[in-house]
């Protein structure tokens, strides 16, 4: 009953500090987890935008160099008439542009042959 007449007990301070304590580190934990998900969620979405623009990246490279260095290389050699060789570099730029316009555009559009009766336009 002497916590009733106002006056603290050693006991009664003590147990007031233990609460004290368990609500500044429940506290800390609520915050580190909150920053801990933010974090991760960050990082998830950095890494989705560095591998779509990487995809980008690897179809324009990969359409560039097997189309329009490989009929290079050919026509070079005697291996592909002059003609052959630009209507296949003008079927392989279709895709290149394709691809470049919609890197600039920003758009999710991996380069790629263009839709049918439109040649470098979506």
């Amino acid at each position: 009953m002497r916590w009733l007449t106002g006056e603290p007990t050693i006991r009664l301070q003590l147990l007031g500090l233990f609460g004290l304590l368990i609500l500044a580190g429940t506290s800390v934990l609520g915050l580190d987890e909150w920053e801990r998900r933010h974090q991760q969620e960050a990082l998830r979405a950095l890494g989705d935008e560095t591998l779509v623009s990487l995809r980008r990246i690897q179809a324009l490279s990969d359409s560039y160099g097997l189309d329009d260095i490989g009929t290079v290389f050919r026509v070079r050699n005697n291996l592909l008439d002059w003609d052959d060789g630009i209507s296949a570099v003008d079927i392989a730029a279709s895709p290149v542009a394709f691809g470049l316009r919609a890197s600039v555009r920003g758009t999710s559009v991996i380069a790629g042959p263009p839709p049918a009766g439109c040649p470098g336009e979506p």
